[in-house]
């Protein structure tokens, strides 16, 4: 389906408003999380789910269907689907040919009052992964919430799910004023985002990029904003403060999860960037502070 400037906007303007209700008050809950090959059985019709579905395709092929007009949109290599809560939709498996995907169910569930959020207008629909970010992303989900080496490998699971609904978010923003970044950049990026806990060196950044160090910097800046290095800081900065506002971890335990030397590091330099520490973010919110 040819979507107009004008879908995209609508689309963006529900993601964006669920997002924006889910920082307030809500934490992310996995119902479901799997990675396989889809038994031949696994077709289903009109179904209305009361959790978030998402489902990314590896290989095969098959089909859902969906919206007023029960569009089909055929299954390609990935290509991710996302289908909010209440939204009426269907899949077809093309049986000699069985899709390998991910799948996920998930809530939002309201802080207070353990209740999932409120979707007013259900929605849905797919995108390509142009760059491969939802994939690795996606991979890095799988492998630490099935990891029972790792104390903290669900919940690290559900940071990474954060991350790829912001990403969602911000691909449907870009079909609606469609914007050429440079893939070298675009991997450098995604590299960053999986390994937030890292202090990564710019060297390390430039030989995945294949660019040297001053037209790496100077292209960076022009697109991002920010010399790699602030970026980096700024990106772990918020992942911090979703960490304070969405769970209960001690500033000890943030600093580690993020990769800081010690408690008093990741303070300082939080300090250094927001004007106020940590601990005052995690009291009053964003919104109180500016």
């Amino acid at each position: 389906m040819s979507k107009s400037n004008n879908d995209y906007k609508n689309l963006s303007r529900l993601l964006n408003n669920m997002l924006d209700e889910y920082m307030n008050d809500y934490h992310i809950q996995i119902n479901a999380c799997n990675d396989f090959r889809l038994p031949i059985d696994w077709d289903f019709k009109n179904r209305v789910n009361p959790d978030f579905h998402l489902a990314y395709v590896r290989r095969g092929s098959g089909s859902y269907n969906y919206g007023l007009d029960n569009y089909r949109d055929v299954m390609k290599t990935g290509k991710i689907y996302f289908f909010s809560t209440g939204y009426c939709h269907s899949r077809t498996l093309n049986k000699q040919d069985l899709p390998h995907m991910i799948l996920m169910r998930f809530n939002m569930i309201n802080d207070n009052t353990n209740e999932p959020i409120e979707v007013k207008e259900p929605f849905g629909f797919s995108i390509p992964d142009n760059h491969s970010i939802l994939h690795n992303y996606l991979t890095a989900l799988i492998n630490n919430y099935h990891n029972p080496t790792k104390s903290y490998g669900k919940k690290i699971a559900m940071s990474i799910l954060e991350q790829i609904l912001y990403e969602l978010a911000e691909n449907i923003m870009s079909l609606q004023t469609p914007r050429n970044i440079d893939k070298r950049l675009r991997k450098t990026v995604e590299y960053i985002q999986l390994n937030i806990n890292r202090h990564i060196a710019l060297d390390e950044l430039c030989h995945i990029a294949g660019l040297s160090k001053n037209y790496f910097r100077k292209l960076f800046k022009a697109e991002y904003g920010l010399y790699p290095k602030a970026y980096m800081i700024n990106m772990r900065l918020e992942q911090a403060e979703r960490l304070l506002m969405k769970t209960e971890y001690t500033i000890k335990e943030i600093s580690q999860l993020l990769g800081y030397s010690d408690p008093y590091s990741f303070s300082k330099q939080y300090k250094e960037k927001r004007g106020y520490p940590p601990s005052l973010y995690r009291l009053h919110g964003k919104n109180k502070l500016i």
